[in-house]
């Protein structure tokens, strides 16, 4: 006999509700889920998903997260879920969890910033550059800016700050700086314009050489130029500054080493010295003080006439003048002496005397002196002055005189050279005259030796100077006796 087994009644049992429900995550086009697994009397074998009552998938009994996806960006969902065992016995549904999706992504961004423009250098020093520029504009916007040196990027800023520091770079060297923008997705713009800056030189401390060799080429009367030599120095001279008794008075740049000096006072002495500085401002010493004057006006005023002209001694031969000092806005310088209205001799201001010699006996002369001074003016002519000459000549080529029982002989020539031999002009007899006035003249008639008695020792010498060879004339007087008169050769 067989025993047949009964079968086992059939699973009415639905599972349990799943539980939690919840959504840890959303983008715009989905949501994900997960929740707390159910319990079955025998077994759960599928999860069934809901999405506003829609069934939109499963899972197996042991997946507990589901992936909604195809979902409208911005937009709130509800969903459910519901646990299914083999006897295909469907739980109660899970807790109802309302997710939305998030806002859709916008496109990428592809467009690159507009470059930075006006990259410039407000800045430098020996070892850095200040670089500041203007804002770069963005469809979307700005987030950084690079910083290049000689192609090299060496710092960043963000989009706020449109200044940078470049440190650590070397004196005196050349450096070409750019500037790139960069946007949130990384898109970089051109390069800005490229800007060449070089840092400073290390602090010149040392002062230019003095200029030397300032002159005064040229004066007015209320003016004078100067000129000096190009002052040297281990960078270079940019300025000139010229001082007037101290005082500056004006500036040339450092290629320029002449100036006028003006609105100077007529006939001053003014002292002039210049100074040479350089970039850094160290100053030279001052050059050497140049003393110069400006002119006096141009002198157009002639002197006064001379007037009491005179003669004081008369001979066979000559005749001396004498006259009064003329007057002259400046001074005058020299008397001219006529005769018969032909110049016969010039002296020199202060002398106011003249020797006519080489007349004639017993012949009567019209004389006139005339006043210059220093510009050529000339003055009127004195009043003529009509004279003879005596009329007894002395022969002058014999110079030997007879009077009562004095002989004078005059010698003809001497040489004061020093060698003890005719050093000083004799008259032989002079001894015996002790009342004789000896007189000495230039060819000229300037007066240059007077002596009572007379000793033999005149020696060439005039105001401690010697006077030049040539011919010179001479009167010997003595009271009631006529002059001795001749002339003398004086030899160096």
């Amino acid at each position: 006999v067989r025993t047949r087994t009964a079968p086992p009644p059939p699973d009415t049992q639905a599972p349990t509700a799943p539980g939690a429900l919840s959504s840890p995550a959303q983008t715009s086009a989905s949501v994900s889920l997960t929740w707390r697994a159910a319990t079955d009397n025998v077994k759960v074998t599928v999860y069934r998903i809901y999405q506003d009552g829609v069934l939109i998938g499963t899972t197996n009994g042991t997946t507990v997260s589901f992936l909604a996806t195809n979902l409208t960006a911005s937009t709130g969902y509800r969903f459910t879920v519901t646990a299914v065992d083999a006897a295909d016995n469907a739980s109660a549904a899970s807790n109802v969890l309302t997710a939305s999706t998030k806002a859709s992504l916008p496109p990428p961004d592809t467009q690159a910033p507009l470059a930075p423009a006006a990259l410039s250098s407000p800045a430098q020093t020996t070892s850095s550059v200040s670089l500041a520029w203007n804002v770069a504009t963005d469809n979307v916007g700005v987030t950084t800016y690079r910083l290049y040196r000689d192609g090299v990027q060496v710092g960043t800023v963000n989009a706020a700050t449109t200044s940078f520091l470049v440190s650590g770079l070397t004196a005196g060297t050349s450096y070409r700086f750019t500037v790139v923008a960069v946007d949130a997705a990384g898109n970089a713009s051109a390069a800005s314009n490229e800007l060449k800056v070089n840092t400073t030189s290390p602090a010149d401390t040392q002062a230019p050489a003095a200029p030397d060799d300032l002159s005064s080429p040229e004066q007015t009367t209320t003016s004078v130029s100067l000129t000096w030599g190009a002052a040297t120095d281990n960078v270079g001279v940019t300025t000139y500054r010229i001082y007037q008794d101290g005082v500056l008075i004006g500036t040339t740049n450092g290629t320029t080493v002449s100036f006028l000096a003006t609105n100077l006072t007529t006939n001053t002495q003014y002292d002039f010295t210049v100074v040479a500085v350089d970039a850094a401002g160290n100053a030279s010493a001052a050059s050497k003080k140049l003393k110069v004057n400006t002119t006096s006006p141009a002198d157009t005023q002639a002197p006064a006439a001379p007037d009491d002209l005179s003669s004081s001694e008369r001979t066979t031969t000559s005749v001396s003048l004498t006259w009064s000092a003329a007057t002259d806005n400046v001074g005058v310088t020299t008397y001219r002496v006529y005769q018969d209205g032909v110049e016969v001799g010039t002296v020199n201001a202060p002398t106011t005397s003249f020797l006519v010699s080489g007349l004639k006996a017993d012949t009567r002369y019209d004389f006139t002196v005339v006043a210059v001074d220093a510009a050529g003016n000339a003055s009127a002519a004195s009043k003529k002055l009509k004279i003879s000459t005596q009329a007894e000549a002395i022969n002058p080529a014999s110079a030997s005189v007879p009077r009562d029982s004095l002989v004078l002989k005059p010698h003809r020539l001497f040489s004061p050279n020093g060698d003890g031999v005719d050093d000083e002009w004799k008259v032989e007899g002079m001894e015996t005259c002790s009342d004789c006035q000896v007189m000495i003249y230039t060819r000229y008639g300037q007066p240059v030796f007077s002596a009572k008695p007379y000793r033999n020792d005149w020696n060439a010498g005039f105001q401690g100077q010697p006077l030049p060879q040539g011919a010179y004339y001479f009167v010997i007087k003595r009271p009631g006796f006529k002059d001795v008169t001749g002339s003398i050769s004086l030899i160096r």
